[in-house]
């Protein structure tokens, strides 16, 4: 299985669902050859980080399953290893946009976990939430749960249902016991849904409070891969996501208190604004300033509605319109 995980939030993700169990190496350091094998052989689940365009062809036996004996053994240079049937293979690039041979991406399953405008949006919300309104964003997650823990217990009993009547023999409807326990089944089912439905219309409610915060995450989403785009100017210009978070934090709790939520919103957006914009002309060549701090001039205008888009690229285009 191959997966393009972008700025750790994939690894983050792989690293929980697996736990302690998972077998984390990098190709060319010390030792990983044997904790290669000894996955292979084990059947462990291996995460094998940091992968250019250019793979080692020592791997391509393994990328491609080309197994020997049956499937039992495969063969890496020189060594032929006991192939697991539970072993796993995760693949990870920091590569934005890698070209790898048609022949991997027909051998392995892509997964992108590359951050967009509206998913980092989301996540920028949850933060300023947590932090404007902890109780909110605690009560959201307990909701989620819940909602989730409902749906298991409603499929849960479904099945349960679905086995006592493959299972009963003759005239079901003759036989009390199991006409009870569907009966009690059919009474828990009610419980739990109508429980599901309480739960989505306070989920409801409290996602109507939040959104009071979405355009400061909107705010931070936009300058973020304005942020993001520098590179195709230099190179040198990568900012990480976990950085850029910090720097979010920090200006949420720096910004102007106001018990009025509209302005304490546009507070925020003042606050990450200016905080964002400092962050990053420090890091910038003195001929780069001015075309991040137009673009973030225009970008805001634009997104507010204050400019025509038409308008804006005649300005920027002419006379190649």
């Amino acid at each position: 299985c191959f997966i393009h995980l972008l700025f750790h939030l994939g690894v983050k993700w792989i690293r929980t669902r697996y736990g302690e169990k998972l077998v984390v190496i990098r190709l060319g350091a010390k030792g990983y050859m044997e904790k290669l094998e000894h996955a292979i052989s084990s059947g462990e689940t291996l995460l094998l980080e940091n992968i250019e365009e250019n793979i080692e062809a020592i791997l391509d036996p393994l990328i491609g399953r080309n197994t020997i004996r049956k499937g039992r053994a495969i063969k890496l240079g020189d060594k032929e290893i006991e192939y697991h049937p539970e072993f796993r293979l995760i693949i990870q690039t920091k590569l934005a946009n890698p070209h790898y041979k048609p022949e991997m991406q027909a051998q392995t399953t892509l997964i992108n976990f590359t951050v967009t405008r509206d998913g980092l949006e989301d996540q920028l919300l949850a933060d300023v939430v947590a932090l404007e309104r902890p109780d909110l964003e605690k009560s959201k997650y307990e909701l989620t749960r819940q909602k989730n823990e409902y749906k298991i217990s409603l499929k849960k009993l479904e099945d349960s249902l679905l086995q006592r009547l493959a299972a009963a023999k003759g005239n079901f409807l003759s036989d009390v016991a199991l006409v009870e326990n569907l009966e009690k089944t059919k009474i828990t089912a009610i419980e739990i849904e109508h429980k599901k439905n309480e739960a989505e219309k306070t989920s409801e409610q409290i996602d109507k409070t939040r959104e009071v915060y979405r355009p400061a995450a909107a705010r931070a989403s936009l300058l973020y891969f304005i942020m993001n785009d520098l590179r195709k100017i230099h190179p040198m210009y990568q900012f990480s996501l976990k950085a850029f978070k910090i720097v979010f934090a920090k200006a949420s709790q720096k910004s102007e208190e106001s018990d009025d939520v509209k302005q304490r919103v546009l507070n925020l957006i003042d606050s990450i604004t200016y905080s964002t914009s400092l962050y990053t002309t420090r890091s910038l060549f003195e001929q780069h300033k001015l075309i991040f701090t137009s673009q973030m001039v225009f970008q805001i205008l634009l997104t507010n509605k204050e400019i025509d888009l038409k308008e804006l690229e005649f300005l920027l285009r002419y006379p190649y319109v």
